[in-house]
C-alpha cells in the first residue's frame, strides 16, 4: 500500500513526539555530539541515548559520521529544528521578530538563549541557563566552580 503524505507527516510527528528525543535534538542545535556527550548533557544513560538516536536516524532526522573512534551525530536538516522552534513559539505565545540575548551554559559552554534553554537556576543573584538536565545537575553539585 502506498504511503500518503498524511502517513509520512504522522510518522515524522510520532518520532518527534518523545520529550527526550526533543531534548536530544535541542542539544544538537548547531553541534555535532557523541552519545557520551549527549548522555552527560541530558542525564540520560548511554544505552537510552543510543536507542533514541537510532529512531531519529532511521527517520532521517539525524545522521552520524565517524571521526576517529567516535561517532558524531548532527541534525540532518535544520528544518527539523524549525519544527521544534515553531511548536515552542506556539506554546510560549512569543512575539514574532523578538530577539533574545545569547547566553552560555556555564557547564558545557553551549551558546543558547533564555527561551531555548531547557533549564535555569539562580545562584548568587544571577540566573544561569542550561542546555540540559545533566548540565544543571553538574552545576548544582558545585555552582562556585562554574561562576
Amino acid at each position: 500500500m502506498k504511503q500518503t503524505i498524511f502517513d509520512k507527516q504522522s510518522n515524522l510527528l510520532k518520532v518527534l513526539s518523545h520529550p527526550k528525543r526533543i531534548e536530544i535534538l535541542s542539544l544538537m542545535r548547531g553541534h555535532a555530539l557523541t552519545v557520551g556527550q549527549i548522555a552527560a548533557m541530558s542525564s540520560l544513560r548511554q544505552p537510552t541515548v543510543s536507542q533514541h538516536l537510532m529512531l531519529l536516524r532511521d527517520a532521517g532526522i539525524v545522521r552520524g559520521s565517524k571521526m576517529g573512534k567516535e561517532m558524531y551525530y548532527t541534525v540532518h536538516n535544520p528544518k527539523y529544528l524549525k519544527i521544534l522552534e515553531l511548536v515552542r513559539s506556539v506554546l510560549d505565545l512569543e512575539m514574532p521578530g523578538l530577539t533574545e540575548p545569547a547566553v552560555t551554559d556555564p557547564v558545557c559552554g553551549m551558546e543558547l538563549t533564555p527561551r531555548s534553554a531547557d533549564f535555569s537556576a539562580e545562584y548568587g543573584g544571577v540566573r544561569h541557563y542550561f542546555c540540559g538536565k545533566g548540565c544543571l545537575t553538574q552545576f548544582n553539585k558545585q555552582p562556585s566552580r562554574y561562576v
